[in-house]
């Protein structure tokens, strides 16, 4: 038997059922579309209810109980976000996913039951809970993705399991030996050692303040730092080889940072507006500055590229308020679209003999920079219009 789609089309809408408190099921009544009644404080779901389309209940502030019948076997996406009165729910047994964004920001969410039925829980399920205080992994559960359990404050995990190990606040795949989550308050955070990976908002939004990662680390995937705004320290070791998208993006207080030569790749926008990040040692291994990396960094005054960059990609180093002098290697065959933009102390650049190409307005706001001589060997690139 198929499982009915989460997603209403609008020829459901056509021949839809609205009850006497303003929700909305399909003709047929297997599937509830839409709560049109904002005002809706409690509420039953009619039995026989096989799916609860995605955003069913979105916006329901004044939401406070309501009743899942055991014929609910699927959930859609962000069903319940910002029912911020919203104090507990059960799953019924049927259920074998909680899905993306699905309880988002119910701040008054004190009480949820997770039936062993459940497989999965998908990316920030329960990101804003804050009022949620203990959250027990049913012993089905064999997937978590990234980190579900973003801006829960209070929250307690606990794991019957046997793929997740909780130690020291820290969810851990057991399995793969990534780091899921951080759920503690401390200041200067020690991950365990083991641990093979940083996962995806691992630490995201976190007040952490220094940490030590060990040296069996060799992925800090995309947005493991994620705002960590009050981030002042972090050492990463020789055993890291790769850097995801957005990484430390807005870590506020990040002032160092060394990227030891172990690394071979760093995503875009990994220092993206990291404002007080003075200095930066690059790996000499990485071949690209990628787009949005050093967004931002207004506080960046010089930067040494590695002999072995052959790009910096489009807006690399847009708005470097600070920086006054680079020094591109010959390695460097491209400079992207807005590369230095906004660079308005920028003072000193060379422009290797063998570059190919730069992109439009890749100086733009450069104004203390001189005239420089562009060699002949390069194609000057206009930005490609997104029509």
């Amino acid at each position: 038997m198929s499982t009915l789609s989460t997603r209403p089309a609008d020829e459901d809408y056509d021949s839809c059922i609205k009850d006497e408190f303003g929700v909305v099921y399909s003709a047929d009544g297997q599937r509830l579309l839409k709560c049109i009644n904002n005002e809706l404080e409690n509420y039953v779901i009619k039995e026989g209810t096989e799916t609860i389309c995605d955003d069913a209940f979105r916006f329901c502030h004044c939401l406070k109980q309501i009743t899942i019948p055991d014929s609910v076997k699927n959930i859609g996406e962000m069903i319940f976000v910002e029912c911020k009165s919203l104090r507990q729910i059960t799953i019924p047994a049927a259920v074998t996913r909680i899905r993306q964004n699905t309880f988002n920001n119910c701040s008054s969410l004190q009480q949820i039951t997770i039936p062993d039925s459940v497989k999965m829980i998908e990316d920030c399920a329960f990101g804003g809970c804050s009022s949620l205080q203990e959250f027990i992994i049913p012993s089905s559960i064999n997937d978590i993705e990234d980190n579900p359990f973003v801006y829960c404050e209070n929250l307690q995990i606990k794991s019957k399991s046997s793929r997740f190990v909780i130690q020291d606040n820290f969810l851990i795949d057991k399995q793969n030996s990534i780091l899921k989550t951080y759920f503690g308050n401390d200041e200067n955070v020690i991950i365990p050692k083991g641990v093979m990976a940083i996962g995806n908002m691992a630490f995201a939004y976190k007040s952490i303040q220094q940490v030590t990662i060990p040296d069996t680390v060799t992925t800090i995937e995309n947005n493991a730092f994620f705002s960590c705004k009050h981030l002042q320290q972090i050492t990463i070791p020789n055993t890291v080889m790769s850097i995801g998208k957005s990484a430390f993006y807005e870590c506020k207080s990040l002032q160092q940072i060394t990227i030891p030569d172990s690394v071979e790749s760093i995503g875009s926008s990994t220092f993206r507006n990291c404002e007080s990040l003075q200095q930066i040692t690059l790996s000499n291994f990485i071949t690209s500055i990628d787009e949005y990396t050093f967004y931002n960094c207004f506080s960046l005054k010089q930067i040494d590229i590695p002999h072995s960059v052959t790009q910096i990609k489009d807006r690399a180093f847009e708005a470097c308020k600070s920086l006054q002098q680079i020094y591109l290697p010959d390695s460097v065959e491209r400079i992207g679209y807005w590369a230095f933009n906004g660079c308005s102390s920028l003072k000193q650049i060379n422009i290797p003999a063998y570059i190919k190409t730069i992109g439009e307005d890749a100086f733009n706001g450069c104004d203390l920079l001189p005239t420089t001589i562009i060699p002949e060997s390069v194609k000057m690139k206009e930005p490609e219009l997104p029509f």
